[in-house]
């Protein structure tokens, strides 16, 4: 290329892991090809010379930016130049030590003002959030989230299993890429998510045999227990419907040869077998049941893990093996979960059917929703900031519950949404066990709370049976019968839009 472009020198910029950036300066050692590698990909920072090329890397964030010179000797013919490597010096600097372009950033800030506004549009309150998690710390963090597993990591594998009816919920933590320590005190806005998830990445769930989902967990954290750890896109951060034994509670093993197997073969889906001493297992519980190695469990992860991402032996030998075929339109992209789950979870907060019919008139119109949303949030409705907000609020509401697109809410489409919202949002700890209740008694039992236990039977079962029809046609992707027990009969194949509760 330098010849044939009469370049001076080839400056590589490359998205590789640390390992393959010294392989490309060593496969090219002889020519002098490269002085120079420009590196991407690890968020650390690198300074390293390998083959006589030296390859910097300035980390994740734009914290840190180099400058980087050339120079050759100025005794030489200018041929003579090009035939002779530089001399390559570097100068390192902070980013924060230099102000912003006053005419640039008044730029942007022009067209980010309302983006910037709904951007801080609160998802949940991080401390109510951290008391669902069992055996936290008290932060709510992702720092150094490729190095050990962190309690703000729980909280997302929680909220996603939540929203896509799952019995448990892994991620990767490449996949979570905010490195932050929050305030406890404080609120997860929808900035925040967009900071921890930056990409389009498809979750979906998969019927995983229990086997292959421990020995995937297991292979993840190996560079954990390295000493020191290993930074590792691959750990898996896990839900908090998956219970640990103590000994091998996340990070607290004391060390690599008492987390491993005694045989590496282990790894293998399937290898394993009942005669395994008991103190190899890593999982206790999933849900309210001991973990079983032998059982399916229906795991929410992202797609792109069973398409090769980061390399999980356990995962990719029993795709193999299972002869999955497997699209990423299979899932759902991870902001698009959490703002419909917590668009859900509003119908258990908002009140009864009674409370939100302020006027009495059998309906509940956008206002009277409207209203109740202020008053939870304590929002004034004649700021602007708050006023946007609110109708982002209002808006993604009325969409889980208006299923007729009337503009109004009826008595069947707001137990619906109930419903629905009961159903994702039921789990409760007792005693660290979970128990999960029967959704047709749920229903039942709303039912007759707004209408009165002196209404009649008749008109109790028409308005149960209209709000099945209404979850039925809710949805699309449902071609069978389905009783209301199930969760996902087929997680293999693509998701519906809604969960599939009957």
């Amino acid at each position: 290329m330098r010849s044939l472009q009469e370049a001076d020198l080839v400056v590589p910029m490359t998205h590789l892991d640390m390992a393959d950036d010294i392989q490309l300066a060593h496969d090219f050692e002889k020519d002098w090809l490269f002085p120079v590698i420009i590196g991407g990909h690890d968020h650390d920072v690198f300074d390293q010379v390998h083959s006589n090329t030296r390859i910097i890397k300035v980390g994740s964030d734009a914290y840190n930016a180099a400058i980087i010179e050339y120079k050759w000797r100025q005794d030489d013919s200018f041929e003579k130049e090009r035939k002779q490597p530089p001399e390559v010096s570097v100068q390192w600097i902070e980013a924060k030590n230099y102000e912003p372009h006053e005419g640039v950033q008044q730029l942007v800030d022009d067209r980010k003002r309302l983006l910037n506004e709904l951007e801080t549009a609160r998802l949940f309150s991080i401390s109510s959030a951290l008391e669902k998690i069992p055996n936290n710390d008290g932060t709510f963090s992702t720092k150094r989230n490729r190095y050990q597993t962190t309690s703000a990591s729980s909280v997302f594998c929680s909220i996603i299993r939540t929203g896509l009816n799952a019995d448990c919920c892994i991620i990767n933590a490449g996949g979570i890429r905010g490195d932050t320590e929050y305030d406890v005190h404080g609120w997860f806005t929808f900035a925040d998510l967009k900071t921890e998830f930056p990409f389009q990445d498809p979750v979906a769930v998969f019927s995983i045999p229990g086997n292959v989902l421990e020995d995937a967990i297991r292979f993840s954290r190996l560079a954990s227990k390295l000493d020191p750890p290993e930074e590792n896109s691959g750990l898996l951060h896990s839900c908090d419907m998956i219970e640990y034994k103590d000994r091998t509670q996340d990070n607290d093993c004391d060390s690599l040869e008492n987390f491993l197997p005694q045989d590496s073969e282990d790894f293998l889906p399937g290898n394993s077998t009942d005669e395994d001493d008991d103190d190899e297992k890593l999982i206790e519980y999933i849900g309210c049941q001991l973990f079983d190695r032998a059982k399916d469990y229906n795991v929410a992860l992202p797609v792109t893990m069973l398409n090769g991402l980061d390399n999980n032996t356990p995962l990719l030998e029993w795709v193999k093996a299972s002869g999955l075929k497997i699209s990423e339109d299979a899932g759902k992209p991870v902001k698009v979960i959490f703002v419909e789950t917590f668009a859900i979870s509003f119908w258990i907060e908002l009140g009864s059917f009674a409370e939100l019919d302020i006027d009495g008139d059998g309906i509940i119109t956008r206002d009277e929703i409207q209203q109740a949303i202020a008053k939870k949030f304590d929002l004034d409705c004649e700021s602007e900031n708050d006023a946007r907000y609110l109708k982002m609020l209002v808006d993604d509401t009325m969409s889980v519950a208006d299923t007729d697109n009337s503009g109004n809410i009826d008595l069947h489409e707001f137990l619906a949404a109930k419903l629905t919202a009961k159903v994702k949002f039921q789990s409760k700890q007792t005693t660290n066990k979970r128990s999960i209740a029967n959704p047709s008694m749920i229903l039942h039992r709303m039912a007759s709370d707004e209408l009165g236990f002196d209404a009649r039977q008749s008109t109790l079962h028409r308005t149960i049976d209209s709000v099945k029809n209404i979850v039925r046609e809710r949805d699309q992707d449902n071609s069978d019968e389905r009783d209301w027990h199930s969760n996902l009969s087929n997680p293999n194949l693509k998701l519906s839009s809604e969960n599939q509760l009957i």
